[in-house]
Order: C-alpha cells, then structure tokens, then sequence
C-alpha cells in the first residue's frame, strides 16, 4: 500500500500533474494499493483524468490548512499527522506528498517521520527556482521560517525529494544552487496524462495558427511572444497569422505591455481545462521562448501539453528545450536566436510545410509515450528502491 497526498492545492491547480503522477506511481508498484488524499475538488478533477487508466485507486478527502497564518501552521501539522496515521494504519511503507509549498509544511513532514520510523517518504518539489532563489533575509527570526532553511535541515535516509522536468538540466542546476542537497534529490522526467487526440487538419482556410500555451510571464517569455506576433503580423506573408496566448497573464509589466496582435481569450483568469483543451486543440504550432536561467530547477508542462495535441513546437534553443528534441527527434524548428526563431515562422508562413508537418506529428504520437505514466514508471519504481529506505 502507498498513500498519496496533495497538500496543498486546490481546484484545478496541478490537477494534470497529479493525474499523472498517481498514474506513474500505479504502473511502477502494480502489485500495492494506493490511496490518494486530496481537497474534494481537485480529488474529482484528478479522478476524471485518471479515468480507467487506474483501477486500484481508493479516494479520500481531506480538509486542507486555511489561509490564518498560525493556524495554518497548527492545521499543516494535523494534516500530516493523519496522513501518516492512515499510512500507519492501513500498513503502507511509503507517502507520497505531491507538493510542500511552504516551510512548515516540510517541519510537519520531517517532524511526523521521526514519530513513525517504520514510514519513508517522497515529496515532490514544485518551483523550486524561485523559492531557492529569492533573496534571503538576514534577520534571525525570518531566517528561521524560510523555505531554504527547512529544505537543508533535518534529511534523513526516510526522506526524499523528487523535482520533475528535464533530468540533465536539473542535475546541473541542483550542481550550481543546492550542492548540499543533492544525495536527497532525484530529478525525474515529467510525467503526462495525454489525450487521445489524433491532431486537428493544420492550416485550415490557409490561416496559420500560432499559440502560447499556460499562463504568460516574463520567465516563460510572453514579452517575446507578443513582440514577434506584432513584427509577423506587420510583414507581408502569404499565408495569414493568428497568434493566440492559452491562458491568463500574470506580470503586472505583461498586461502593462500593448498586445493587438494577440488574441487572448482569458487575459485575467485561468482556463477551465475544457476551454484550454479547445483552444490547444486549435492552433498549428506551438511557441515556446522560455529563458534557460529560469528552469535550472524546474519543469514545465506546457511542452507536454502541445505533445498532448500533437502539435510541433518552434522554440528558443535552452538546455530544457534541447533535451525534449534530443530526446524525441523532429517534432518541430529549434531555433538559436530571436532573429532564427522569427525567420522560420515567416517561411512557415510562406511555405506552408504540410508534409513536413505531418511526419512531425507521428514523431510526437510514436515518441510521447515515454513520458506518459507507463513510460515514467520504471525510473520511478527504481528510484524508489534505489533511494528510499
């Protein structure tokens, strides 16, 4: 038996990598139970990714800290206390914690395995760059509840972080920031539940669609997706370009930034996952201009999300996208420059690629499944073995 718990977010949030994750936690121990806690939303929204793909999965809901800070820290820690008392109780080994978003939540984690030694844990670690990364304050009482101090405090053989997204980078990114970490932490490919979508006929009406998957911020490189939509749409091309951002925006400076050349059908809110799914479904290519500094700790998903749709990518050349063309082959331009990245989207927009487009899509279709659940759980069920005592 293995618990799984999300701790932390609600709703939608996270729901896909969550899905996949208990996916990929089932494929890898077919042979265990699991339980997965979750708040009572997001625990619906991840049993409807799930689907069938998953039989042997028992649901529980949990109520989740609220926003007071004391009590938070008071409810965190109740949290995790009947999350390992259920572990304890049903007989499983080994928690699962899908996110630690805050200090005090990994306290309550570390706290709880010394209560229960028989127990080990995996924690996964989301946005790792930017909690690490922060400047820290240098006052002793704001030193103490930092996210930094608690991540290198207190590692035991029990307790293991996982970080998804692109192994190599994240290695030398742990190399550079937490070199001190590193025997406690295994970066681990992304895993995706993907869709079983067979791709949208490209190029309908000789219209050439060009999209912006996930929310746009300036790590993410929105500010370059808008400025190269306003310089394609002013050049003459013989096929026409719609530019379309999938999501909301987040920088104060972003909405500031002028964005005619864009459609963005909902600048100030998040996409359900049924309109986000219509609108991926829609466009031809999918763009990605994120900056290399920003994801030495991270993954995303958005590139998984245009493999879901089968849609080939045009991308900046970082690390993070090098990695997903080595490992898959053509499924789409990587480009070495801004001037690159603009010149192969005016000759697509001259040349309109139809065949070229088509042997991209069935690389994406052959090639997606090794980061799907069935493809992650070999590396996950020897990590755990390897790394996990």
């Amino acid at each position: 038996m293995i618990v799984i718990c999300e701790p932390h977010f609600r709703g939608l949030q996270h729901t896909q990598f969550n899905a996949a994750l208990v996916g990929s936690v089932a494929e890898a121990f077919p042979e265990g139970g699991l339980i997965f806690c979750a708040e009572r939303e997001h625990m619906n929204h991840v049993k409807s990714v799930v689907g069938t793909h998953v039989a042997a999965v028992r649901f529980i809901e949990v109520e989740l800290p609220g926003r007071l800070p004391v009590a938070a820290h008071l409810e965190q820690l109740a949290l995790c206390r009947w999350i390992f008392g259920l572990a304890d109780k049903t007989q499983a080994r080994q928690i699962v914690f899908c996110s630690a978003e805050t200090w005090n939540a990994l306290v309550s984690i570390k706290v709880m395995l010394r209560r229960f030694p028989q127990i080990s844990c995996l924690v996964v670690l989301h946005n790792l760059q930017t909690k690490v990364r922060t400047p820290q304050p240098q006052r002793l009482t704001p030193q103490l509840f930092s996210f930094r101090r608690w991540l290198l405090a207190g590692n035991t053989a029990k307790l293991h972080y996982l970080i998804p997204g692109s192994p190599p980078v994240i290695e030398q990114g742990l190399k550079k920031h937490l070199p001190r970490l590193r025997n406690y932490v295994s970066p681990i490919d992304l895993p995706y539940v993907f869709a079983d979508s067979v791709g949208s006929e490209p190029f309908k009406d000789d219209v050439i669609h060009f999209g912006f998957y996930g929310h746009a911020s300036l790590r993410k490189g929105a500010d370059i997706f808008f400025k190269l939509a306003d310089e394609v749409r002013s050049a003459r091309t013989k096929y026409q370009a719609i530019f379309v951002l999938i999501g909301e925006i987040l920088d104060k400076q972003l909405k500031e930034m002028p964005r005619t050349s864009v459609t963005i059908p909902s600048p100030n809110a998040p996409l359900s996952q049924k309109e986000y799914d219509k609108y991926g479904k829609c466009i031809d290519y999918a763009l990605f201009f994120h900056l290399a500094s920003a994801y030495e700790l991270n993954g995303t998903a958005a590139i998984l999300d245009a493999f879901s749709h089968l849609k080939p990518i045009i991308a900046l050349k970082t690390p993070l996208s090098e990695y997903y063309f080595n490992k898959m082959g053509d499924i789409g331009y990587l480009c070495e420059s801004y001037s690159d990245m603009k010149n192969c989207v005016l000759k697509v927009l001259e040349t309109k690629p139809t065949g070229r487009y088509r042997v991209q899509q069935d690389t994406i279709l052959a090639k997606r499944g090794q980061f799907s659940p069935a493809g992650i759980a070999p590396e996950f069920r020897i990590l755990v073995e390897q790394k996990v005592h």
